[in-house]
């Protein structure tokens, strides 16, 4: 099964997770981040590079992002 962390028009999220600063990733099996650039105020994001299958181009949306550490 593949997982995904995504936003659509089934998605729902609260304010409060979309407004976080860090994202710690890495702990889980997550293939896909498309979406990510929905976390604004994000400034610190952690990822395990062997699940991803690309980074999406909404990354470079994340303007406040500081650290980005990606894990193998």
């Amino acid at each position: 099964m593949q997982k995904k962390f995504g936003k659509s028009v089934n998605d729902k999220m609260d304010n409060n997770v979309l407004s976080c600063e860090e994202l710690q990733l890495e702990y889980n099996e997550l293939t896909d981040i498309t979406g990510i650039d929905a976390f604004t105020n994000l400034k610190r994001l952690y990822l395990k590079y062997k699940n991803l299958t690309s980074l999406p181009l909404g990354i470079g949306n994340l303007n406040n992002l500081k650290r980005l550490r990606i894990i193998n």
